[in-house]
């Protein structure tokens, strides 16, 4: 499920942050606030302790404030398409993490580790979403994070086609380990309420968020 290439990138990342804190910058729709969670709960796993801003547009002026304190970053459900925006005000002084399912663009800051799995093969508009690509993150981190699939879920019902590519095989691993179950819907064992139900409440947030 995870490709070799990503788990190498995944792992080196880790390598650079380990001990460290720093920034999660995520977008503010279903999917980034799900890729938010996932990342939250497995750096707090860690003991590592991360700052979470969530945005609606990465700005220039925004990236440039968000570097300028040299600490690692992590894009998450946005920054690909950014790239070499990001690049240009990161310029090598801390590692960069983008784990984002949109349209990815080349970088030149070897700093910058952009996880897109469209890099291997996978459509961002069908087979995964940013907090797929977080959870896939997530479980190199620590395997025993699989109990966080079901916020992959959430995060993909943004996607019209459905659970299909990797998506579908988080699905079936997420049944096989018991972390959902089938109903008339897809239940979080755990939690007793359904992947389509949390997937409204984070509709419902944002919707409030946006009318404030």
């Amino acid at each position: 499920m995870i490709p070799e290439k990503f788990r190498e990138g995944a792992e080196k990342v880790i390598s650079l942050i380990d001990g460290l804190g720093g920034y999660v910058v995520h977008h503010d729709d279903a999917d980034g606030l799900s890729s938010a969670a996932v990342l939250k709960a497995c750096f707090e796993r860690k003991g590592l302790n991360f700052s979470f801003i969530c945005l609606e547009k990465l700005f220039p002026k925004v990236v440039e404030k968000i570097h300028e304190r040299g600490l690692p970053v992590i894009y998450a459900d946005l920054g690909s398409p950014h790239a070499e925006t990001i690049s240009l005000k990161n310029r090598g002084r801390s590692v960069v993490l983008i784990l984002d399912h949109h349209d990815p663009r080349p970088c030149s800051d070897t700093m910058v580790f952009d996880l897109n799995l469209e890099y291997y093969g996978f459509s961002g508009e069908r087979d995964f979403s940013g907090s797929t690509v977080a959870y896939l993150f997530s479980l190199i981190l620590d395997e025993r994070n699989f109990d966080l699939s079901y916020l992959a879920l959430i995060g993909s019902k943004e996607i019209p086609s459905g659970f299909v590519g990797v998506n579908a095989m988080i699905l079936e691993d997420a049944l096989e380990k018991g972390v959902l179950k089938r109903n008339k819907k897809l239940e979080v064992v755990k939690l007793g309420v359904s992947v389509d139900e949390l997937f409204s409440a984070c509709l419902l947030y944002t919707s409030d968020a946006a009318d404030e």
